[in-house]
């Protein structure tokens, strides 16, 4: 009995041994892992990204070809523009109303010689006829497409005058060679002093008067019942021209070259105003 006992005695100091022992190589492996531990290196090989399968899928090559953000669209430099074939089209530009915000919301006046309608209105996207489509609207011509080629549009003076009603010719006719005073030879040569001596006959035969405004001198349709250029261009009665090349009534009164440059060039931009809305017209000046 007694040899029984010792041998169980001696079995729990081996148990009591183990347990120690294991103890201790817990204590050191935690001490080893905290205080050494693996190298990072070894974790990115052990463990590999979970993102890694996602980013082998992703297409960089068609990415790069998306319109992500939208695309812009091109814009012909001006000499491009300006460099277009004269279209051979039997039509006429009668003016350009350019709006300030968007090409888009622009209105070419255009007349067709075959044609009984008279002016017409048209925007960007608008097919005149069965002719072309207007593509851009500028303050001195238009840009149309015809079968896949652009044409220009521009104003001609001689053109637009030979298709003005006659009664339009005789009073732009009238207002050329009204005299005040001074012979012909001296109007002819000085236009703009023409301009000044006989701005109140002119402009009555024209439906136009002057009208003072905020100590400013402007002209205001007041008589739409006389055929002129600027109610052909779809101006009313009450609409105020505000200015003209940018230029005051005034400013223009006061400085022959600046007239004379206005009434030698071939267009010219009117600032008009209609109740609360500002709007500006490109008229032909001869």
């Amino acid at each position: 009995m007694r040899r029984i006992d010792v041998v169980l005695t001696g079995s729990a100091w081996l148990v009591r041994i183990g347990c120690v022992l294991v103890v201790l190589y817990v204590i050191a492996e935690a001490v080893w892992y905290f205080g050494v531990g693996p190298s990072s290196s070894q974790h990115t090989t052990n463990y590999p990204l979970a993102l890694s399968p996602i980013e082998e899928k992703i297409d960089i090559a068609r990415i790069s070809t998306t319109a992500l953000f939208g695309t812009v669209e091109e814009v012909q430099p001006t000499s491009l523009i300006e460099d277009l074939q004269e279209t051979t089209l039997d039509l006429t530009l009668h003016g350009t109303i350019i709006a300030t915000d968007s090409n888009a919301a622009s209105v070419a006046l255009i007349s067709h010689r075959n044609r009984a309608a008279g002016v017409s209105e048209y925007q960007v996207g608008d097919t005149i006829g069965s002719l072309a489509e207007v593509t851009e609207i500028h303050p001195r011509f238009i840009v149309i497409s015809r079968n896949g080629e652009h044409e220009r549009l521009t104003f001609n003076a001689k053109r637009l005058f030979s298709v003005l009603p006659q009664q339009n010719r005789e009073v732009l006719a009238n207002v050329d060679q009204a005299t005040t005073g001074i012979d012909n030879e001296t109007k002819s040569n000085n236009p703009a002093r023409s301009l000044q001596i006989d701005s109140v006959a002119d402009l009555t035969e024209l439906g136009l008067s002057e009208v003072h405004r905020n100590g400013e001198t402007v002209l205001q349709i007041n008589n739409v019942s006389v055929p002129s250029q600027l109610t052909r261009l779809g101006m009313q009665a009450g609409d105020v021209v505000l200015s003209v090349n940018g230029f005051s009534l005034e400013t223009l009164r006061q400085s022959e070259s600046l007239a004379n440059e206005i009434l030698n060039a071939e267009t010219a931009r009117l600032e008009v105003q209609r109740g609360s809305r500002l709007f500006y017209l490109t008229v032909p000046t001869r």
